[in-house]
């Protein structure tokens, strides 16, 4: 009885801490599904801003364009952050900051072509749209499934009450 009970207090103990090792995983993968959502939105406000600064056409609204760099500079600095908190995530977020670099790249294009009015700058800013929706968004959303995915399976795992039920039988 007594090794029973000894058994059985060390399997409940190391499910104990298997769980709360489970949790602080299932935490930071949820911190990191904040953090890629914090990125998804300033990433969506920066080419709001800059769509609607230029169409106004010629001189830009200097607060749109203020709240464009820091909305960009926000995301440059999240993107880091995540990297650096989950490294699982390094190739996608690496391939999210080329993208934001690609359109960052087109939008002065568009600016610089939009105060000299030429037309061809409207051309430039579609493209920058574009190229944000078709190699930027995708990357984000696959970052917000993939650590929303990890969260849930971790917090399954926490949930694992088994160990101490047979510990418990035996």
């Amino acid at each position: 009885a007594a090794l029973a009970a000894i058994v059985f207090g060390l399997v409940g103990a190391w499910n104990l801490w298997s769980s709360t090792q489970a949790l602080g995983r299932a935490g930071a993968n949820a911190e990191q599904v904040v953090r890629v959502q914090a990125i998804y939105a300033d990433v969506l406000r920066a080419d709001a801003d800059a769509t609607n600064a230029f169409l106004v056409g010629g001189l830009e609204d200097p607060v749109l364009r203020d709240d464009y760099d820091a909305a960009l500079k926000r995301a440059a600095t999240t993107i880091t952050t995540a990297a650096t908190a989950q490294p699982a995530d390094g190739v996608a977020l690496a391939a999210l900051n080329g993208a934001l670099q690609d359109y960052a790249t087109l939008v002065e294009q568009a600016r610089a072509y939009n105060r000299q009015g030429l037309p061809v700058g409207n051309t430039y800013m579609t493209s920058a749209s574009a190229t944000l929706r078709t190699s930027a968004v995708p990357v984000l959303e696959a970052l917000l499934q993939a650590n929303t995915e990890r969260s849930r399976g971790e917090l399954a795992a926490a949930g694992a009450w088994w160990p101490t039920a047979a510990a418990g039988v035996v």
